[in-house]
């Protein structure tokens, strides 16, 4: 009787745990720092032998640029699951910020995960962080695979359009931002990188387009400053 007692309130305690950490993710996505941060610590005091709670402060801390500690807390989530692909992709991107070299390792046993419902998304990171380094063919392997997971998935299909535009090919770079925009993906770099493709490929209608929603929808953004002031390339 005390121990099936025990387990129902352990049980309880982890729900616990996850359901604080998923609004501590929440808060983080929306800009809420301090209530992510607040919720991270419910998570990890609500079973700390559990890993969800200190990845969840992991995360918060990077945000927060206290490097650290978001060492620490990514360190003590693996230490508990050390193969948790959520957790691998995490603590990758973070060790990307600083040495992007060291991050791959993470993403790879985080994408190899039979699994991992999205090894897109570490696909994704890990192309990024070779975009970081300049190993552009690496780069484009990555977001290949994580497109080809998920073809709607907007980071890699601008990543690809992006590679393909420094490989110069810009006839498959616009053939990737035209399916961006049939995704209606509205941001700065993927005005700037239309206006850049369709200069090359001299479709002036298709450049004055993207230009015209860049200065419209961004006008304070680096992207509509460079393409006021005549830059070519950046």
């Amino acid at each position: 009787m005390l121990n099936a007692m025990a387990d129902d309130e352990k049980a309880l305690q982890e729900q616990r745990a996850n359901v604080h950490a998923q609004l501590s993710a929440f808060y983080l996505s929306v800009g809420k720092n301090k209530d992510a941060l607040d919720e991270a610590m419910t998570s990890r005091e609500a079973r700390p032998d559990l890993a969800v709670g200190y990845n969840a402060l992991g995360l918060v801390y990077a945000q927060l640029e206290e490097n650290e500690l978001a060492q620490q807390n990514f360190s003590q989530a693996l230490k508990i699951e050390p193969k948790n692909p959520d957790y691998n992709t995490n603590y990758g991107w973070f060790v990307c910020r600083t040495n992007p070299a060291a991050s791959f390792q993470y993403f790879t046993l985080a994408a190899h995960d039979p699994l991992y419902k999205t090894p897109e998304v570490a696909y994704t990171y890990a192309g990024l962080c070779a975009k970081k380094i300049n190993d552009f063919a690496a780069a484009e392997s990555y977001f290949l695979r994580a497109n080809r997971r998920s073809p709607q998935m907007p980071l890699p299909l601008y990543g690809l359009a992006e590679m393909r535009y420094k490989a110069k090919d810009y006839i498959m770079a616009s053939q990737y931002l035209q399916q961006l925009a049939e995704l209606n993906i509205d941001s700065p770099e993927v005005y700037w990188l239309s206006v850049k493709v369709y200069r090359k490929l001299d479709k002036q209608d298709a450049l004055q387009s993207a230009a015209t929603r860049l200065l419209k929808l961004f006008p304070k953004s680096r992207e509509a400053d460079m393409y006021q002031r005549g830059v070519q390339d950046d």
